[in-house]
C-alpha cells in the first residue's frame, strides 16, 4: 500500500515537471492572441503615451489650466544617514538622538506610572 502512495506520487511529480503542449489540429484557426494575465518578471510598467506630455517642463505654458508636475525647487534639507556607528555622527546629530531617546524614555516612564495609578485607584 506505501508502495503504491509512492509511485503516486513520483507520477505526479513527473506531471508536474513535463512540458505542457496544446493539442492544435490541423486548419484550427485563431482569432486572437492570447491575453496574459501576469507580468514576467523584473519588468518594469511603462507609461502611455500621452501621459509623459503632461510631465513636461513646458506643459503649464501649452496647456494653462494643467499644473506642472514638478513640484517647487525645496530649499536644502538636510537628512543625515543614522546607519551605522554612533561615534561616526556629528555632534549635532548625536546631541539630537539623545533628545529623541530621552523623550521617548520619559513618555514610556509617564505611560507605564499612568498605568500603575490607574490600577492602584480601582
Amino acid at each position: 500500500m506505501k508502495h503504491k502512495l509512492k509511485q503516486k506520487e513520483k507520477d505526479e511529480e513527473r506531471d508536474l515537471s513535463a512540458p505542457v503542449y496544446d493539442k492544435v489540429q490541423f486548419g484550427e484557426i485563431v482569432h486572437a492572441p492570447p491575453k496574459f494575465s501576469k507580468r514576467p518578471r523584473n519588468t518594469q510598467v511603462e507609461s502611455k503615451p500621452g501621459k509623459k506630455s503632461q510631465n513636461l517642463l513646458l506643459a503649464s505654458i501649452l496647456n494653462p489650466g494643467l499644473k506642472s508636475a514638478q513640484p517647487a525647487p525645496r530649499k536644502f534639507d538636510y537628512t543625515p544617514d543614522l546607519t551605522g556607528k554612533r561615534k561616526a555622527l556629528s555632534v549635532a546629530d548625536r546631541r539630537r538622538l539623545d533628545k529623541e531617546q530621552a523623550s521617548a524614555i520619559a513618555a514610556y516612564k509617564k505611560l507605564k506610572a499612568d498605568k500603575w495609578k490607574a490600577s492602584q485607584g480601582k
